[in-house]
């Protein structure tokens, strides 16, 4: 038996191809006509044999598939099994914009359309989280199946506009100010939706709702000591936060209630975060030791940290956009790539001391990395030389934290000089460097974290003082009056 039966028209091969290989990445079988059906066999009777080995049907929806009488017929047959929908045989996958009606049309669906090739993965496999695979041993592929080698590539997403260059130098406060807290804020973070702000402070994580008018912090949950890291799951519904007390917690949103809490680590927890498909949370901690936790049930997964000799205290963990890499920043200098399946771990690069965070380019390409010395780095994720792409220093000292923009094109930067540098990811370039001059309303002391919204158009940091400062921006192209490089010195 299969888990999925992948229902498609041939003009959507590409996409029936690429989503049938991430759902077998994440655990389930399929049967697909591509793979599985072999020359010179009897098309109609794979079809129906298809249908009787697979209980449930993944529908790649378009014009072309909602105008096909196979495919008709194939949603049919589970239709006519789960009318109501209580068994949820059929999990409708969008890749082309039209009008959903009829009997599907009430089926709640994934929608892919427009996504890039990361948010597509991400929504594909939070989409497949309420279906468990079939219990037992996988079935044995056909030794002549025709799966490919190496991922499909990504179809071009139908009505995905280009990314506009966001012009980061027009930054325009946002008001009001989001409400103070009275103690230092270690870490933040933006919820994909752009409604939720995190914090993690001492003894706290504090939530704030952005669409509150008033900027007030909404609510707050308690940790043992500082919290250190804070991160929102892909779809918004969970926040897992670590700290000081060594935890690892993971909470609902809306509303803010713990759902679990363990602790294995032995030491502080500096960084935690969610994989891209919501199945995952890791954790990295000042014992050393990188952990892997069920994101559902809190079990412990496995430890990456047999896998890296020496690495040391850890200061920052991230997932690569396919969940296959975990970025690994240590007190040791090193930069690791570990990769997750293998369980083998390889040095990136080093700073010449500690590192203090790491954060993937959205398209997983490069890498970015900062650190004591006073360095920010660009690495290419690919390169084996442990030489950076590119690497500046124009902080005054410590650089706390590093996030790339959605569009990958501008890095931003904050550290203990009090410091926001917004950096050209290609050439380095350094952009914008905030503040310009005496400015009541910055920050007073260190700033711990800066995170981008989801759609660029936010920009945030938290420091030492527990002052948030949010910016709000506006789409423009470099080069233009009043674009990248104005201002871009420090005054």
């Amino acid at each position: 038996m299969a888990d999925f039966f992948v229902s498609y028209n041939k003009d959507d091969a590409g996409w029936a191809q690429w989503i049938a290989w991430q759902v077998e990445e994440a655990g389930y079988s399929v049967l697909i006509q591509a793979w599985d059906f072999l020359p010179g066999q009897d098309w109609v009777r794979n079809m129906d044999q298809a249908l009787l080995k697979a209980p449930r049907l993944l529908a790649v929806q378009s014009p072309s598939w909602r105008a096909s009488r196979h495919a008709q017929a194939e949603w049919r047959e589970y239709y006519r099994i789960d009318p109501d929908s209580d068994r949820a045989l059929i999990l409708p996958v969008r890749v082309h914009a039209f009008e959903r009606r009829g009997l599907l049309g009430g089926h709640v669906y994934v929608d892919l359309v427009g996504s890039s090739e990361a948010d597509a993965r991400a929504r594909l496999l939070a989409g497949l989280r309420a279906v468990q695979p079939l219990p037992g041993p996988r079935p044995q592929a056909d030794p002549r199946r025709q799966k490919p080698l190496v991922v499909p590539p990504f179809p071009a997403a139908e009505g995905r506009a280009p990314q506009p260059v966001i012009d980061y130098s027009n930054l325009v406060r946002r008001l009001p100010p989001l409400q103070q807290v009275e103690d230092e804020l270690y870490s933040i973070a933006f919820s994909r939706s752009g409604e939720w702000l995190a914090a993690g402070s001492h003894c706290t994580v504090v939530l704030w709702n952005l669409l509150d008018p008033a900027g007030q912090a909404i609510a707050s949950g308690r940790h043992g000591s500082y919290v250190y890291s804070v991160a929102f799951s892909h779809d918004d519904q969970r926040l897992v936060t670590g700290g000081e007390d060594g935890y690892v917690r993971v909470w609902s949103v809306d509303p803010l209630k713990l759902l679990w809490e363990r602790r294995e680590h032995t030491e502080a927890v500096y960084s935690v975060a969610f994989s891209s498909d919501g199945s995952r949370v890791a954790s990295g901690g000042y014992d050393g030791r990188v952990l892997f936790w069920d994101a559902d049930e809190g079990e412990p997964r496995r430890s990456g940290g047999s896998a890296v000799e020496g690495i040391g205290r850890v200061t920052s963990v991230a997932f690569s956009p396919d969940d296959r890499l975990l970025a690994i920043g240590s007190l040791r200098d090193t930069v690791w790539l570990l990769d997750i399946e293998v369980g083998e771990a390889r040095e990136l690069g080093r700073h010449q001391s500690s590192v203090e965070s790491v954060a993937f380019a959205p398209d997983g390409k490069t890498l970015a990395s900062c650190g004591l010395d006073k360095a920010v780095c660009v690495w290419d994720v690919s390169s084996t030389d442990h030489a950076p792409r590119w690497r500046k220093r124009e902080h005054d000292y410590l650089v706390r934290s590093v996030a790339y923009a959605p569009d990958g094109r501008t890095l931003a930067s904050v550290g203990w000089d009090k410091r926001l540098n917004l950096w050209d990811v290609e050439t380095g370039e350094l952009l914008l460097s905030k503040p310009m001059g005496s400015d009541s309303k910055w920050h007073s002391d260190w700033i711990w974290s800066v995170a981008f919204s989801h759609d660029g158009q936010m920009l945030a940091s938290g420091g030492s003082d527990g002052r948030i400062v949010a910016w709000k921006v506006k789409a423009g192209k470099r080069g233009e009056k009043g674009g990248g490089r104005a201002g871009g010195k420090r005054g």
